[in-house]
């Protein structure tokens, strides 16, 4: 099993203007878009970090701008278990989040969302 961080989600009201932003005054590079009925997912990639913007419609549980740290693993269910087995609060998952996406929720210290990030 493996646990690597993925990438830092952040909530927006204006997915071109950040685009525009991040593109513009750091020099990062567009690598890939999801488009949905709420507004498109854009992925924002430097030096092997990336930023996972969304559209604030879908994730207006939480306030717009940071949103997620997320880590990717090849084994979401263990993964899961693992975490809750250590102490991890897991509030959600894992769960199906669509197109091949399987996302578990685990409430950090200090209420940062963790979460565990696999794909088909």
């Amino acid at each position: 099993m493996s646990k690597d961080l993925f990438k830092v989600g952040v909530s927006t009201d204006d997915i071109e203007g950040q685009v525009e932003y991040y593109t513009k005054v750091f020099g990062m590079k567009e690598t890939s878009r999801l488009g949905t009925p709420d507004g498109d997912y854009v992925w924002l990639e430097s030096n092997g970090v990336t930023i996972e913007l969304m559209p604030h419609a879908q994730v207006a549980d939480r306030p717009v701008g940071f949103h997620h740290l997320c880590f990717k693993t090849d084994d979401i269910a263990a993964e899961t278990e693992d975490a809750r087995a250590k102490g991890a609060n897991v509030v959600a998952g894992p769960y199906d989040a669509g197109f091949g996406i399987w996302l578990t929720d685990i409430e950090g210290p200090d209420g940062v969302l963790i979460r565990l990030f696999h794909h088909d």
